[in-house]
């Protein structure tokens, strides 16, 4: 398909999927804090001590986002994958993203209520959660439209 893929409707929510995933997986992993003598420090925060769970929400984000991409520069290198795996697979692997992601936005909607204003992650999650629920949406898009 090539090129014209980028103009279908597959193409339009895979660059979208591509683009959030990369500002969720950014807002999810890196940190920007201030220490004592009022230093700018960037850090990958892989463990955020008071959220367990966010551990599975960036490894759900990393790995659907991975999946997207692939399928993506499949597609437009002109490898038409809807014909090489077939309708029920290509569900499969968008029913799989949808899944993963739409439990990361749970968990990361329950820590936003049960954490609320205390935690110094709040506007963080806030970020991540919203993210999460347009990929949900997305996933669900790309499944109607196979």
């Amino acid at each position: 398909m090539g090129s014209e893929y980028i103009k279908t409707i597959h193409g339009i929510i895979s660059v979208l999927q591509i683009c959030i995933g990369v500002a969720a997986l950014f807002a999810c992993s890196f940190i920007w804090d201030h220490d004592s003598n009022n230093d700018l420090n960037v850090v990958f925060q892989f463990y955020w001590g008071s959220y367990p769970a966010h551990i599975y929400s960036f490894l759900a984000l990393f790995l659907t986002w991975v999946a997207v991409i692939a399928m993506f520069v499949l597609e437009v290198s002109g490898r038409d994958i809807l014909e090489a795996l077939g309708k029920m697979k290509i569900l499969a692997v968008h029913l799989v993203c949808f899944v993963m992601v739409a439990i990361a936005a749970a968990l990361d909607s329950y820590y936003i209520n049960s954490h609320g204003w205390t935690s110094k992650y709040y506007q963080r999650l806030i970020t991540v959660t919203v993210f999460e629920w347009i990929l949900v949406v997305s996933y669900a898009a790309q499944m109607i439209y196979v």
